[in-house]
């Protein structure tokens, strides 16, 4: 039998994956994105997040979650939208000027 600790990324991969769709949903109003594309950055970003999540925990979760989400937060603050105007279907990559 599966321990809770062996079934922590399970559980983070499949929460995060549901939670980073909505986010991609929320960030693609005007812009049209082909669905695999939109896929691509969610398992991009899923894997990110979980494999941090995972070295915290391997790290005894010593750093603070707070700081470690704040840190985050820095780091990725507006990736979404950027990935999602990269890989636009309605404008060709040259006009894209990010």
């Amino acid at each position: 039998m599966m321990s809770v600790y062996g079934l922590a990324p399970i559980i983070w991969a499949t929460l995060s994956c549901v939670v980073l769709r909505e986010f991609m949903e929320r960030g693609m109003q005007g812009i049209t994105v082909q669905d695999d594309d939109v896929q691509f950055i969610v398992d991009f970003y899923k894997y990110a997040l979980v494999g941090m999540a995972l070295e915290w925990i391997r790290k005894d979760m010593k750093e603070d979650p707070v700081r470690m989400t704040e840190r985050l937060n820095t780091l990725i603050r507006g990736d979404f939208q950027r990935a999602l105007n990269r890989f636009r279907t309605d404008r060709s990559p040259s006009e894209l000027d990010d």
